[in-house]
């Protein structure tokens, strides 16, 4: 499949054609030749980046580890894919893997065996999310595929990739707006600490009343998401707007707060 701007537009019957100067033969089901026609004076399509990756899914293993599989591209200079993973669902996201292309077969994967899924019934932790970017063999690089995310056992989020220094990273503090949001009954909460800190995570109902503490110990420098569930609450917490804070402090020194709303919508 081509992004919207290298699609070559292809002919829906057998022949050839010409569009936008890619030249385009003996086309069938499953067979695609493109030769460069100089017509228009366009660039030879392999000499654009590759498209995003389409079509991004997430797996369990049978041993609960998260096997990430995408459509493989059509292209046919196509010479690797990069894994990317974050704590968030937008930024942050650092290559854990590079995968070749293998040209023979429908859909490319990866298992990210530093991941482990909750089994069944188990307490979810922290969420992963996963893109894809491909890569051709002029090492031109298509744009992210959509994200694919999926909770793992871990409580806290690790570093993001293996062996790499995840301070250097950190440049400030954040609260990050809760996931889902509206959500029911669960919903993941992430959070950066720049400096060694004694860091409180708290929820509390629209009154200001506390209903859960979720975070109250030294941590150091890094990512780090854990999962809310409202359903443990005692007492049960109703349907509406909630708050949650987070605060870190150094020798009784306020180094960072912040708070978020969230809306539970039983």
């Amino acid at each position: 499949m081509f992004s919207s701007w290298s699609n070559p537009q292809l002919c829906l019957a057998s022949g050839t054609t010409v569009y936008k100067g890619i030249e385009i033969k003996n086309y069938y089901p499953n067979i695609r030749e493109y030769e460069l026609s100089y017509q228009s004076g366009y660039n030879d399509v392999l000499s654009l980046s590759p498209s995003k990756p389409q079509n991004v899914k997430i797996v369990a293993t049978q041993d609960l580890h998260p096997k990430i599989i995408w459509e493989s591209n059509l292209e046919p200079d196509i010479y690797q894919y990069r894994v990317l993973r974050s704590p968030f669902p937008h930024d942050n996201y650092s290559q854990i893997a590079i995968v070749n292309h293998n040209p023979f077969i429908s859909h490319q994967n990866y298992i990210d065996y530093s991941v482990t899924l909750p089994p069944p019934g188990g307490v979810p932790g922290a969420v992963y999310y996963y893109k894809i970017v491909a890569r051709d063999n002029s090492l031109l690089e298509s744009v992210p595929s959509d994200y694919a995310s999926v909770t793992s056992s871990h409580y806290w989020w690790e570093k993001m990739s293996p062996g790499e220094d995840n301070q250097s990273k950190i440049v400030e503090y954040s609260l990050n707006d809760n996931f889902p949001n509206p959500f029911n009954p669960a919903a993941n909460i992430s959070y950066s600490v720049k400096q060694d800190a004694f860091v409180t995570l708290k929820v509390y109902d629209i009154l200001g009343s506390e209903v859960a503490s979720l975070v109250s110990e030294m941590q150091t420098p890094g990512h780090y998401s854990i999962n809310f569930n409202a359903s443990s609450v005692s007492g049960g917490l109703s349907s509406g707007v909630s708050i949650y804070r987070l605060t870190a402090a150094n020798n009784d020194r306020i180094l960072f707060t912040d708070t978020k709303r969230m809306l539970l919508m039983k």
